[in-house]
């Protein structure tokens, strides 16, 4: 009895080894097919020019070169420059029934620059009509949006840490699925025409914070929660006005917004000049003030980006615009253009004389003009 269960051990333990032997054959054949199973990725058109805003379709064919096989998955990486382009959509191609990506953002590679494109088809397709004479398979058409200015290369990464893959089908009985091996790709060169708004050469761009007087909080009038301020940068040398910024409102009332600085030079000794629509303007000589500027201006601007927070001392309220023109002072014209229109609700006197932007033209205003009424001529230079 001891003598047949120690022979039906042996025999288990046999089988065992034969099979472990079968699949590391198996595996190594895999791996010699694999080797002799050639293909391209292919962009085609391979250049394009386009405008910025402006869509453009890219097709990605696969193109098999040796021991062509019908494909099964592919999972194609592209490299681009997220800056000038955008790939804004991805459909499989018609012999796919699969596109594993749902048009993801991440997929496309909106955060980095990396698009990974996946289809895969459960029946697998071989060789339906290319581009040009050669056996290639459409995976899928991309749509490209030109963003900026500039040329962007679009890379198929067939030879990094994290590389393109294909899967294809032998054509024996037992259908093992194979990786071919990708040696080459024809890659896209993009062109986007246009001027883009974050390039202008002599410019910079500036971002600030700003308060107006008697604004304690979010506008009780919610169509205020935008205003238009002018903008003036000065130095000793330089000046330019930038008309109509628009500034939002957050939960705390203060105002803040940004621009581009066309044309204003990289630099020091700069001034920056606020007014709003029915305010004085206030200068200001550096980040973070709190009290009135009486020097010369210490702001630095870069080519870069710009933040200043002004919040700390409030644009004076009370000049009124008449006919949509303000004359910088506060005086007996501005008591007049408010009194008119005490009580009213109207967005049009709300305009003019609404300086706590609470919706109605109200005493609380009068109060606010009367503690700048003799104040002198709004801050310049």
């Amino acid at each position: 009895m001891r003598q047949r269960k120690f022979l039906l051990i042996f025999l288990i333990l046999s089988l065992s080894l034969l099979a472990t032997a079968m699949k590391m054959s198996e595996r190594q054949l895999v791996s010699k097919r694999a080797a002799t199973t050639v293909a391209k990725i292919q962009l085609e058109p391979s250049t394009l020019t386009l405008e910025i805003g402006e869509e453009k379709e890219v097709n990605v064919y696969l193109v098999q070169t040796a021991n062509k096989r019908r494909i099964s998955f592919a999972d194609i990486h592209l490299n681009y420059n997220k800056e000038i382009l955008e790939i804004t959509d991805f459909s499989a191609g018609p012999k796919f029934n699969l596109n594993l990506i749902d048009d993801d953002s991440g997929y496309l590679g909106k955060e980095n620059g990396l698009a990974m494109l996946q289809v895969a088809n459960d029946r697998s397709v071989t060789n339906p009509d290319g581009p040009s004479g050669d056996e290639s398979l459409l995976l899928g058409t991309i749509k490209i949006k030109g963003k900026s200015a500039g040329q962007s290369p679009m890379t198929v990464v067939i030879d990094k840490d994290n590389p393109s893959q294909v899967v294809g089908v032998s054509r024996s009985a037992d259908d093992k699925e194979i990786v071919l091996t990708l040696d080459s790709a024809q890659d896209g060169k993009y062109t986007v025409l246009g001027e883009s708004p974050t390039s202008a050469p002599s410019g910079t761009r500036l971002s600030l914070k700003v308060k107006f007087q008697g604004v304690d909080g979010p506008p009780l009038d919610k169509n205020q929660n935008i205003k238009k301020v002018r903008i003036k940068v000065i130095n000793q040398n330089f000046e330019k006005t930038f008309n109509g910024v628009k500034l939002t409102s957050d939960e705390r009332g203060i105002f803040s917004g940004s621009l581009t600085l066309t044309g204003v030079p990289a630099g020091s000794g700069y001034a920056i000049l606020v007014k709003g629509p029915q305010h004085l303007s206030r200068k200001f000589c550096l980040n973070n003030q709190t009290e009135k500027c009486l020097g010369p201006g210490k702001i630095v601007l870069t080519s870069q980006e710009n933040s200043f927070d002004f919040s700390g001392l409030f644009l004076p309220a009370g000049d009124l615009p008449k006919d949509g023109v303000q004359d910088g002072v506060i005086n007996a014209i501005d008591y007049s253009l408010w009194k008119s229109r005490i009580g009213s609700t109207l967005a049009k006197d709300l305009a003019v004389a609404d300086l706590d932007f609470d919706g109605i033209v109200g005493s609380r205003d009068w109060l606010l003009m009367r503690n700048t009424l003799e104040a002198e001529n709004e801050e310049e230079k």
